[in-house]
């Protein structure tokens, strides 16, 4: 009998093993192999998605390891270029002005759009421009309805709908300047 072991094909490659080669090889019923080395060693089983009968088979097996090793080191180093390690100095805050529409949807606004209109405002009256925006970004992170004030009677859904975002259920697009203005609404604030 011949066997071919893809247990550790990513490290070792393929082995190939006879029954000349230990003293004992058996398929049990459950698929499993088990091993029984000739200097008496203990025995060792392999699942039947680590061995193969054929060379076909186990060069398949090996390149399914394979491929499932890079997915998975694919996701990790996603997940590492996610990851920062900044002192709270350089965290980025991200604000997000959230409002539900009747039908259902969640959608999300940078607060910084709805800041800029507002300091725009002001600055075409003569007053200075970053004071306004910072004004707008204070109201925000302190909950004050002004902030949400300024968006829902001074700004329409066309003034925000470009850098909107749908946080929940599949957009239709429809009463979405009505529940701009009279929706329910929330801040939101996360780092990055």
């Amino acid at each position: 009998m011949k066997v071919y072991i893809t247990k550790y094909a990513l490290t070792r490659g393929i082995e190939e093993l006879t029954s000349e080669d230990v003293a004992s090889m058996v398929i049990k019923e459950n698929g499993d192999l088990v091993i029984c080395g000739r200097s008496g060693m203990f025995p060792v089983s392999y699942s039947a998605d680590n061995y193969a009968l054929d060379r076909k088979s186990a060069m398949r097996q090996a390149e399914e390891k394979r491929r499932n090793k890079i997915a998975g080191l694919e996701k990790q180093i996603a997940k590492l270029k996610n990851l920062r390690f900044l002192p709270e100095s350089e965290k980025k805050i991200e604000r997000i002005y959230v409002f539900h529409a009747r039908n259902g949807e969640v959608w999300g606004v940078p607060a910084e759009i709805i800041a800029e209109n507002y300091a725009e405002y002001q600055e075409s009256l003569g007053k200075e421009y970053s004071k306004y925006y910072d004004t707008m970004l204070k109201w925000f992170d302190e909950g004050d309805h002004e902030f949400a004030d300024w968006a829902k009677n001074n700004m329409d859904w066309s003034d925000v709908k470009d850098q909107a975002f749908l946080i929940g259920k599949k957009a239709s697009g429809d009463g979405l300047s009505e529940d701009w203005a009279n929706g329910e609404y929330k801040y939101v604030k996360t780092e990055r």
